[in-house]
């Protein structure tokens, strides 16, 4: 069994794209709805994604976001568990794509690490370095609703 790693994330963008992933990681096919690839391409899926296999978060959380000045833009918050480490290489396809990410992570099951991704900026820490933030954020982390995940 691999050490799991912990995700919070918050992407914005326009509606339609996010719906498709609210969607997407609902069915355990976000990081494929993202950059599609073939099942059997275990490799290319880290080389692309950041991650060894596809994520999933049952109760994904979409809200607008734009005020009266924009009325497009909206926020997908997820919260989803990824094999050894976050989909950096998935985020980055979504910032291509013109999408903001902020995401922040944690592995306290072997390899004790955390970090950010705010915008193209990785940042990664050892847990006894990691950012009080951080922390403070992973205290009200649902592991519960993992528990919901199929």
């Amino acid at each position: 069994m691999p050490n799991m790693v912990d995700n919070m994330v918050i992407i914005c963008g326009p509606y339609n794209r996010l719906a498709e992933l609210e969607i997407a990681a609902m069915e355990h096919e976000l990081l494929q709805t993202i950059k599609p690839l073939s099942k059997s391409s275990l490799e290319t899926a880290i080389k692309t994604w950041g991650t060894k296999w596809d994520v999933q978060d049952t109760s994904p959380t979409l809200h607008h976001d734009g005020g009266e000045y924009d009325e497009d833009r909206w926020s997908l918050e997820l919260q989803f568990e990824s094999p050894w480490m976050p989909p950096i290489g998935a985020y980055e396809i979504l910032l291509e794509e013109g999408l903001t990410v902020a995401a922040h992570f944690m592995d306290t099951s072997g390899q004790d690490y955390g970090g950010s991704f705010i915008d193209g900026e990785l940042k990664t820490y050892t847990l006894d370095k990691l950012p009080e933030n951080i922390i403070r954020m992973f205290q009200n982390y649902d592991h519960d609703r993992l528990m919901q995940v199929a």
